[in-house]
């Protein structure tokens, strides 16, 4: 992927916007992704479809986080998507590694081949961040809605406004 190509579609075949695909390609390079990088793998460890999905599915658990204040892509804060998509993409490698991982010793020596543990602690750090963020960004907005005509208004807003003009 780089950070030109117009031409990358969604699993249901339309276009991503160009928008999406820099961020995309930020965030690959937030995880240094490069096949120049990886020289235990071959090629990206993380395909383009990959931060993709991981993008629709943190996407969706914002929105679906009370208070249910839904966003579009947009208007979220990008560092916020970068530690959710890092989440989602660390928690998908280690499945991946857990299901290829194999112990095996020969003469008194142990190898281990790819270790799933490490990527799970990082998926779950990452985790807890973006979970705290979103939590406290949401608090904000529902703070800042409720200051304003086109809020979530509670009871506390009425009595603001019934007792706030004395």
């Amino acid at each position: 992927m780089s950070a030109d190509d117009p031409h990358f579609t969604d699993p249901r075949g339309r276009d991503i916007p160009k928008d999406v695909l820099d961020f995309l390609f930020s965030v690959r390079m937030y995880l240094r992704d490069f096949p120049e990088l990886n020289r235990l793998t071959n090629g990206e460890e993380t395909s383009t479809r990959m931060l993709w999905w991981a993008l629709v599915d943190v996407l969706e658990d914002f929105n679906e986080t009370p208070p249910h204040i839904r966003l579009p892509f947009s208007e979220i804060p990008k560092s916020l998507l970068r530690i959710g998509i890092t989440a989602y993409v660390l928690e998908s490698l280690s499945l991946l590694r857990l299901r290829n991982q194999i112990n095996y010793s020969d003469g008194g020596v142990s190898v281990q081949t790819a270790s799933a543990s490490e990527y799970a602690q990082m998926a779950n750090m990452y985790r807890s961040n973006f979970d705290s963020k979103v939590q406290r960004h949401k608090r904000g907005l529902n703070i800042n809605f409720d200051f304003t005509e086109s809020g979530l208004h509670t009871e506390y807003g009425f009595l603001d406004y019934w007792y706030g003009g004395w």
